[in-house]
């Protein structure tokens, strides 16, 4: 627990020193070495997290050739087994590769907006995602890559945008979850006008969470259809969560309604304040989804880091004007970064991520 602590602690105060630094070459170079120190304890970990076992399992299935068709689909993925499975300490390899897809394009996210909210993204990676990313550790490879496509797609470099939203579906499945409601939302915030949006937003949240069961009985009998989602739609995700912590729902939706008001509230570098809306309520619809069925946990990973990024990724705040709104993100990032390191022996030991090892320390 230490060693999380620590890494929490230098990366905020580097992330502080960055927003008070004049110098773009010295804002580089310590977001660089914040890369860094994420990097090696995440590359280099041993046995942590609860997909460990099981994509170690999966690399060895792959390479023996008895994993059958299981993971076609995900060819990307495949191949990376494949080709490090004919190399000595090849898992290990893997982990350091997914642990560079998992934060490489982060980093590069951050570098093209390092005047922008730097200390409110360090805090939600090193405060939740990258705990979590030990665990689900081809998922989070692939949602970062999608969060950089979803940049360029709506920065005018549709090209390269589009491919990085469909690659990582070949990584991890879950995405193309993701890759079907950008499009859709891409498309219908067209026919949205300010007039009628409070409206919309309503209507759909409100007939997405009272539909729910219906919804959800439509993806269990179409997933069983469908050899990889069938897997993940086993008897143990199809039923109901059990009760949670209700400070830790609390905290995520109050993150949702400060995010929304900072969108709303905040001058925007283009003009896509409605997707960034209508992604922000498919996330909160999916959160309400997953505190009432297993199923939807991992489809409120993906939107949860895709849609909490669009703060220092797509508005530009005017500091003379909202001054206010860059203090108040990063003092609530802070604090639930805080309150996820108070929580971390009960938390951090169900993800299986204590004790830390890696084969790097002695110890």
């Amino acid at each position: 627990m230490g060693i999380y602590i620590i890494i929490a602690i230098v990366c905020i105060l580097l992330s502080l020193t960055i927003e008070h630094t004049a110098s773009t070459k010295s804002k580089n170079i310590l977001l660089f070495l914040i890369f860094l120190i994420l990097f090696v304890f995440s590359a280099t970990r041993v046995n942590i997290g609860t997909d460990y076992i099981g994509e170690k399992n999966n690399f060895d299935a792959i390479n023996g050739g008895w994993a059958g068709n299981l993971f076609r689909n995900e060819f990307i993925y495949y191949a990376f087994c494949l080709i490090l499975g004919k190399i000595s300490n090849g898992f290990r390899i893997y982990i350091a590769l997914m642990s560079f897809l998992s934060l490489f394009p982060v980093y590069s996210l951050l570098r093209k907006n390092i005047d922008n909210g730097i200390t409110y993204s360090i805090a939600i990676i090193v405060g939740n995602y990258y705990l979590i990313s030990f665990s689900l550790v081809r998922q989070f490879a692939a949602i970062s890559i999608a969060l950089l496509g979803t940049y360029y797609f709506l920065h005018d470099k549709k090209k390269i945008g589009f491919f990085l939203l469909l690659m990582p579906i070949f990584i991890h499945s879950s995405v193309l979850f993701y890759f079907v409601v950008f499009f859709f939302v891409y498309w219908i915030q067209r026919y949205v006008n300010a007039q009628n949006q409070s409206v919309f937003y309503l209507m759909f949240s409100i007939v997405l969470i009272v539909l729910s069961p219906i919804i959800f009985r439509l993806i269990v009998i179409l997933g069983n259809n469908i050899t990889y989602v069938r897997y993940y739609l086993s008897s143990a995700l199809i039923t109901k969560t059990e009760i949670g912590s209700g400070l830790g729902i609390a905290s995520r939706f109050i993150s949702y309604f400060l995010l929304f008001w900072i969108i709303n509230y905040s001058e925007y570098k283009s003009d896509y304040r409605t997707i960034a809306n209508m992604l922000l309520l498919v996330l909160c619809a999916i959160d309400a989804l997953s505190v009432q069925y297993n199923a939807f946990l991992r489809a409120r990973y993906v939107f949860f880091y895709l849609a909490m990024f669009y703060f220092p990724t797509y508005v530009s705040l005017e500091k003379t004007k909202t001054i206010h709104a860059v203090s108040l993100s990063n003092v609530f990032a802070i604090a639930i970064m805080l309150l996820n390191l108070v929580q971390l022996p009960s938390s951090a030991s169900m993800w299986g991520n204590l004790p830390y090892q890696s084969w790097l320390l002695p110890f």
